[in-house]
Protein backbone atom coordinates (compact mmCIF):
# COMPACT_ATOMS: atom_id res chain seq x y z
CA UNK A 1 0.00 0.00 0.00
CA UNK A 2 1.23 3.33 -0.83
CA UNK A 3 0.10 7.05 -1.12
CA UNK A 4 -1.26 9.56 -3.54
CA UNK A 5 0.29 12.20 -5.62
CA UNK A 6 -0.26 14.95 -7.51
CA UNK A 7 0.55 15.83 -11.01
CA UNK A 8 2.28 18.67 -10.22
CA UNK A 9 3.54 21.44 -12.91
CA UNK A 10 7.36 20.55 -13.65
CA UNK A 11 8.74 23.78 -11.87
CA UNK A 12 6.79 21.96 -9.09
CA UNK A 13 9.85 19.24 -8.64
CA UNK A 14 11.28 21.20 -6.21
CA UNK A 15 8.09 21.57 -4.08
CA UNK A 16 7.29 17.42 -3.81
CA UNK A 17 9.02 17.17 -0.14
CA UNK A 18 6.27 19.87 0.89
CA UNK A 19 3.96 17.89 -1.47
CA UNK A 20 4.20 14.48 -0.16
CA UNK A 21 3.93 15.39 3.80
CA UNK A 22 0.50 16.91 2.67
CA UNK A 23 -0.99 14.08 0.94
CA UNK A 24 1.08 11.48 3.23
CA UNK A 25 -1.84 9.91 4.25
CA UNK A 26 -2.25 8.82 1.00
CA UNK A 27 -0.43 7.33 -1.83
CA UNK A 28 -1.13 9.83 -4.53
CA UNK A 29 1.81 11.70 -7.68
CA UNK A 30 1.55 13.14 -12.28
CA UNK A 31 3.41 12.50 -16.36
CA UNK A 32 3.28 10.76 -19.57
CA UNK A 33 5.68 7.14 -19.67
CA UNK A 34 6.34 5.22 -22.95
CA UNK A 35 3.76 6.86 -24.69
CA UNK A 36 3.45 7.31 -28.56
CA UNK A 37 4.04 10.85 -30.09
CA UNK A 38 1.12 12.77 -30.88
CA UNK A 39 0.27 13.92 -34.74
CA UNK A 40 -0.82 18.04 -35.12
CA UNK A 41 -4.99 17.66 -34.81
CA UNK A 42 -4.83 14.16 -33.69
CA UNK A 43 -6.03 15.91 -29.80
CA UNK A 44 -7.40 19.38 -30.90
CA UNK A 45 -9.30 19.95 -27.21
CA UNK A 46 -5.20 19.93 -25.38
CA UNK A 47 -3.87 22.55 -23.75
CA UNK A 48 -1.02 23.54 -22.17
CA UNK A 49 -1.88 25.97 -19.39
CA UNK A 50 1.12 27.89 -17.94
CA UNK A 51 0.43 29.29 -14.57
CA UNK A 52 2.07 32.40 -12.99
CA UNK A 53 2.37 33.43 -9.20
CA UNK A 54 4.22 36.42 -7.31
CA UNK A 55 7.52 34.39 -7.72
CA UNK A 56 7.00 30.90 -9.71
CA UNK A 57 6.04 29.72 -12.68
CA UNK A 58 4.55 26.46 -13.16
CA UNK A 59 2.54 24.30 -16.19
CA UNK A 60 -0.16 22.22 -16.42
CA UNK A 61 -2.33 20.20 -19.16
CA UNK A 62 -6.37 21.10 -19.88
CA UNK A 63 -9.24 20.36 -21.76
CA UNK A 64 -11.24 22.77 -24.45
CA UNK A 65 -14.96 22.48 -23.44
CA UNK A 66 -16.14 25.88 -25.52
CA UNK A 67 -14.47 28.76 -26.97
CA UNK A 68 -14.28 30.32 -23.84
CA UNK A 69 -13.88 27.65 -20.84
CA UNK A 70 -10.60 25.06 -20.00
CA UNK A 71 -10.84 22.68 -17.80
CA UNK A 72 -7.96 21.91 -15.89
CA UNK A 73 -7.54 19.93 -12.02
CA UNK A 74 -8.09 21.99 -9.12
CA UNK A 75 -4.09 20.91 -7.38
CA UNK A 76 -3.07 23.29 -10.56
CA UNK A 77 -3.87 26.58 -8.68
CA UNK A 78 -3.58 25.56 -5.00
CA UNK A 79 0.20 25.21 -5.46
CA UNK A 80 1.03 29.19 -5.42
CA UNK A 81 -1.68 31.64 -5.47
CA UNK A 82 -2.39 32.05 -9.17
CA UNK A 83 -2.42 36.13 -10.59
CA UNK A 84 -2.96 35.05 -14.01
CA UNK A 85 -2.55 31.95 -16.51
CA UNK A 86 -1.79 31.79 -20.43
CA UNK A 87 -3.56 29.24 -22.92
CA UNK A 88 -1.53 27.95 -25.48
CA UNK A 89 -3.47 25.44 -28.22
CA UNK A 90 -3.24 24.05 -31.57
CA UNK A 91 0.16 22.38 -31.15
CA UNK A 92 2.43 19.63 -30.30
CA UNK A 93 5.86 20.78 -30.28
CA UNK A 94 6.92 22.25 -27.03
CA UNK A 95 9.45 24.79 -28.69
CA UNK A 96 6.94 26.07 -31.44
CA UNK A 97 4.14 26.66 -29.12
CA UNK A 98 2.82 29.94 -31.06
CA UNK A 99 0.31 32.27 -29.62
CA UNK A 100 -1.24 31.87 -26.63
CA UNK A 101 -4.29 33.62 -24.52
CA UNK A 102 -4.97 35.18 -21.24
CA UNK A 103 -7.05 33.08 -18.48
CA UNK A 104 -8.97 35.51 -16.26
CA UNK A 105 -10.47 33.49 -13.79
CA UNK A 106 -9.31 30.35 -12.15
CA UNK A 107 -12.45 28.59 -11.02
CA UNK A 108 -12.15 25.58 -8.41
CA UNK A 109 -14.83 23.01 -7.38
CA UNK A 110 -15.64 24.58 -4.09
CA UNK A 111 -15.18 21.07 -2.13
CA UNK A 112 -11.85 20.61 -3.53
CA UNK A 113 -9.36 18.48 -1.14
CA UNK A 114 -5.65 18.61 -1.40
CA UNK A 115 -5.07 16.27 1.13
CA UNK A 116 -7.13 13.71 -0.24
CA UNK A 117 -7.61 15.51 -3.83
CA UNK A 118 -11.48 14.68 -3.72
CA UNK A 119 -13.29 16.88 -6.04
CA UNK A 120 -9.79 17.48 -8.04
CA UNK A 121 -11.47 19.79 -11.03
CA UNK A 122 -10.84 23.47 -11.92
CA UNK A 123 -11.97 25.65 -15.06
CA UNK A 124 -10.09 28.27 -16.45
CA UNK A 125 -12.14 30.97 -18.28
CA UNK A 126 -10.69 32.98 -21.14
CA UNK A 127 -10.35 36.34 -22.05
CA UNK A 128 -10.47 36.10 -25.73
CA UNK A 129 -12.24 33.03 -27.34
CA UNK A 130 -10.60 30.97 -28.88
CA UNK A 131 -10.72 30.58 -32.58
CA UNK A 132 -11.82 27.01 -33.57
CA UNK A 133 -9.91 25.02 -36.53
CA UNK A 134 -8.75 21.57 -37.70
CA UNK A 135 -5.92 22.17 -34.41
CA UNK A 136 -8.19 23.43 -31.99
CA UNK A 137 -11.66 22.06 -31.27
CA UNK A 138 -13.80 21.40 -28.13
CA UNK A 139 -14.48 18.11 -26.85
CA UNK A 140 -18.01 16.09 -26.08
CA UNK A 141 -18.22 15.71 -21.97
CA UNK A 142 -19.11 12.53 -20.19
CA UNK A 143 -22.19 12.72 -18.46
CA UNK A 144 -22.98 8.54 -17.60
CA UNK A 145 -20.63 6.57 -15.29
CA UNK A 146 -17.80 5.21 -16.74
CA UNK A 147 -17.21 1.35 -15.83
CA UNK A 148 -14.26 -0.79 -15.42
CA UNK A 149 -12.30 -2.88 -18.47
CA UNK A 150 -13.14 0.55 -20.98
CA UNK A 151 -9.96 2.19 -22.80
CA UNK A 152 -9.42 5.53 -22.29
CA UNK A 153 -6.33 7.85 -24.51
CA UNK A 154 -4.67 9.88 -21.99
CA UNK A 155 -2.34 12.54 -23.46
CA UNK A 156 0.27 15.32 -22.20
CA UNK A 157 3.80 16.74 -22.45
CA UNK A 158 5.04 15.57 -19.12
CA UNK A 159 7.72 13.53 -18.09
CA UNK A 160 8.08 10.42 -19.61
CA UNK A 161 10.74 9.17 -16.60
CA UNK A 162 10.56 10.27 -13.10
CA UNK A 163 13.95 12.23 -13.76
CA UNK A 164 12.90 13.79 -17.46
CA UNK A 165 12.47 17.30 -18.21
CA UNK A 166 9.00 17.91 -19.71
CA UNK A 167 8.18 16.50 -23.27
CA UNK A 168 9.04 18.30 -26.25
CA UNK A 169 6.49 16.83 -27.91
CA UNK A 170 2.46 15.73 -26.99
CA UNK A 171 2.43 12.64 -26.26
CA UNK A 172 -0.52 9.50 -25.65
CA UNK A 173 -1.04 6.54 -23.98
CA UNK A 174 -4.09 4.21 -23.78
CA UNK A 175 -5.12 2.68 -20.70
CA UNK A 176 -7.68 0.55 -19.05
CA UNK A 177 -10.19 1.81 -16.40
CA UNK A 178 -10.00 -0.49 -13.31
CA UNK A 179 -12.55 -1.23 -10.75
CA UNK A 180 -12.13 1.46 -7.62
CA UNK A 181 -12.56 -0.94 -4.71
CA UNK A 182 -9.09 -2.86 -6.73
CA UNK A 183 -7.76 0.80 -6.92
CA UNK A 184 -8.36 1.74 -3.38
CA UNK A 185 -6.65 -2.16 -2.35
CA UNK A 186 -3.40 -0.70 -4.35
CA UNK A 187 -3.99 2.91 -2.44
CA UNK A 188 -5.41 2.18 0.53
CA UNK A 189 -8.67 1.89 2.30
CA UNK A 190 -11.08 4.78 2.20
CA UNK A 191 -8.56 6.34 -0.49
CA UNK A 192 -10.53 6.30 -4.11
CA UNK A 193 -13.30 7.98 -3.53
CA UNK A 194 -16.59 8.02 -6.53
CA UNK A 195 -15.66 11.21 -8.11
CA UNK A 196 -12.44 9.42 -9.15
CA UNK A 197 -11.42 6.25 -11.18
CA UNK A 198 -8.04 4.54 -12.50
CA UNK A 199 -6.70 2.70 -14.69
CA UNK A 200 -3.66 0.65 -15.84
CA UNK A 201 -1.45 -0.01 -18.95
CA UNK A 202 -3.06 -2.84 -20.87
CA UNK A 203 0.03 -4.45 -22.06
CA UNK A 204 2.76 -5.07 -20.45
CA UNK A 205 4.98 -2.59 -20.83
CA UNK A 206 4.87 0.44 -18.11
CA UNK A 207 2.83 3.39 -18.94
CA UNK A 208 1.63 6.11 -16.78
CA UNK A 209 1.23 9.66 -16.79
CA UNK A 210 3.43 11.71 -14.60
CA UNK A 211 4.36 15.28 -13.28
CA UNK A 212 3.34 17.67 -16.39
CA UNK A 213 0.16 16.03 -17.38
CA UNK A 214 -2.03 17.24 -14.21
CA UNK A 215 -5.26 18.50 -15.58
CA UNK A 216 -4.90 17.24 -19.09
CA UNK A 217 -7.64 14.81 -20.67
CA UNK A 218 -8.49 10.80 -20.40
CA UNK A 219 -10.64 10.44 -23.51
CA UNK A 220 -13.08 7.72 -24.87
CA UNK A 221 -13.44 6.92 -28.48
CA UNK A 222 -17.26 5.94 -29.09
CA UNK A 223 -17.85 4.74 -32.60
CA UNK A 224 -14.53 7.23 -33.62
CA UNK A 225 -16.17 10.03 -31.62
CA UNK A 226 -14.12 11.45 -28.90
CA UNK A 227 -15.56 11.76 -25.48
CA UNK A 228 -14.07 13.49 -21.95
CA UNK A 229 -14.39 10.98 -18.98
CA UNK A 230 -11.22 12.38 -16.53
CA UNK A 231 -8.67 14.44 -15.84
CA UNK A 232 -5.68 13.83 -14.67
CA UNK A 233 -5.02 13.99 -11.05
CA UNK A 234 -2.64 11.54 -9.56
CA UNK A 235 -0.35 8.59 -9.09
CA UNK A 236 1.52 6.45 -6.84
CA UNK A 237 3.89 8.04 -4.17
CA UNK A 238 6.24 5.68 -5.76
CA UNK A 239 6.95 7.83 -9.18
CA UNK A 240 5.79 7.36 -12.72
CA UNK A 241 7.90 4.12 -13.16
CA UNK A 242 6.44 1.72 -10.98
CA UNK A 243 3.76 0.50 -12.79
CA UNK A 244 1.16 1.77 -10.50
CA UNK A 245 -2.63 3.06 -11.49
CA UNK A 246 -2.55 6.25 -12.83
CA UNK A 247 -5.96 8.18 -11.13
CA UNK A 248 -7.64 10.93 -12.40
CA UNK A 249 -10.76 13.09 -11.67
CA UNK A 250 -14.49 11.30 -13.05
CA UNK A 251 -15.86 13.85 -15.42
CA UNK A 252 -19.78 12.82 -15.27
CA UNK A 253 -19.85 13.51 -11.10
CA UNK A 254 -19.30 17.03 -11.95
CA UNK A 255 -21.29 17.29 -15.12
CA UNK A 256 -24.22 19.35 -13.47
CA UNK A 257 -21.38 22.25 -12.03
CA UNK A 258 -19.53 22.56 -15.18
CA UNK A 259 -22.96 23.41 -16.90
CA UNK A 260 -23.77 25.97 -14.36
CA UNK A 261 -20.76 27.64 -14.58
CA UNK A 262 -20.31 27.42 -18.48
CA UNK A 263 -23.43 27.19 -20.02
CA UNK A 264 -21.84 23.98 -21.48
Amino acid sequence: MFSLRFWLPFTLLLWENSIAALVSNKNIKPKIVNGDQASLGQFPWQVAINFFGEVETWWCGGVIISEQFILTAAHCGMTWEVLSSDVYSGFIDWENRGDSTFGVNFITYNDFNPQTMANDIALIEIIFPLEFNDNVKAIDLDSEVLGSDVNVTVSGWGQTTDDADLAPFLNYIILSTIDNSECDQIYGKGTIRDEMFCALPIGNVIQATCFGDSGGPAVVYQNGSPTLVGISSFISDRGCEKGDPSGFTRIANFREWIRSVTGV
